[in-house]
């Protein structure tokens, strides 16, 4: 899901960072077809991998299978297929903020039983999550500051992005564009 870019464009001094920031941003990225890779270390599992899961135009299959597992829901040792659009937008940050800094997530994948524990513990989970279905993932900065990352993933417009400040992490997913600040 890509929106198209808007046509208007406001002289006002966030219209103009922000325009700035996005061309900062698309000067950074690779070609469509270049090779992606993503590093991920699981907080909870202490489990790292480090892996091309995109090449000469094709999601590899292997690869994706091991991005799954990592983001697997821990507690149910259970997995599902992550949305591509997830890691090409975890992808598309790394490379813009100039790090090859593995994410450490806390979240990927939740299974419903999984998440109506963390609500019904008070955790702030929504009833709903895009966690239980791969779409949604939380992570801490890869050695960048949280608001960084955080307007970096605004910009990208792709999905909500929920910065978490005092927890010090950042839910990114692929739902409808919104965010938010806890």
């Amino acid at each position: 899901m890509h929106r198209a870019p808007s046509t208007a464009f406001s002289l006002t001094r966030r219209g103009l960072l922000t325009a700035a920031a996005g061309a900062v941003v698309s000067s950074r990225l690779p070609a469509a077809d270049a090779p992606r890779t993503l590093a991920l270390f699981g907080m909870h599992t202490r489990e790292y991998l480090d892996v091309e899961y995109y090449r000469d135009g094709r999601y590899l299959p292997e690869a994706l299978r091991q991005i799954d597992h990592a983001l697997r829901d821990h507690r149910e040792n259970a997995t599902t297929a992550m949305d591509v659009q997830l890691l090409d937008l975890l992808y598309t940050l790394r490379v813009s903020l100039n790090t090859r800094a593995p994410y450490r997530f806390i979240s990927g994948y939740r299974t419903e039983k999984t998440n109506d524990a963390l609500r019904a513990a008070g955790r702030g989970v929504a009833k709903h999550s895009f966690h239980t279905v791969g779409r949604a993932i939380d992570i801490l900065p890869p050695e960048v500051p949280l608001a960084d990352l955080v307007f970096s993933a605004q910009l990208a417009g792709i999905g909500g992005v929920g910065q978490y400040t005092r927890r010090g992490f950042v839910h990114l997913d692929t739902g409808p564009v919104r965010h938010w600040v806890r």
